[in-house]
């Protein structure tokens, strides 16, 4: 059993295509991490990935007026 680590931009486009794979290598027994921001948690999780936030971090990419529409503290 391998632990695989997914990091993917914040976007529909790019977590969507990922979550086969993921399906796929946690069916086969492998533990898969996946860094994302908390508004993909459910679908990740549901992929069967163990979800790790990183919303405080991409924040920190932002604008003060994207951060606020992010609700970053």
């Amino acid at each position: 059993m391998a632990a695989i680590f997914f990091f993917s931009l914040p976007a529909h486009g790019h977590v969507n295509p990922t979550l086969p794979l993921v399906r796929e290598l946690t069916s086969r027994g492998h533990r898969v991490l996946y860094y994302d921001v908390e508004a993909f948690r459910e679908k990740i999780e549901a992929a069967g990935a163990q979800f790790v936030p990183i919303d405080a971090y991409i924040c920190l990419l932002y604008t003060s007026d994207a951060a606020d529409d992010m609700q970053c503290v």
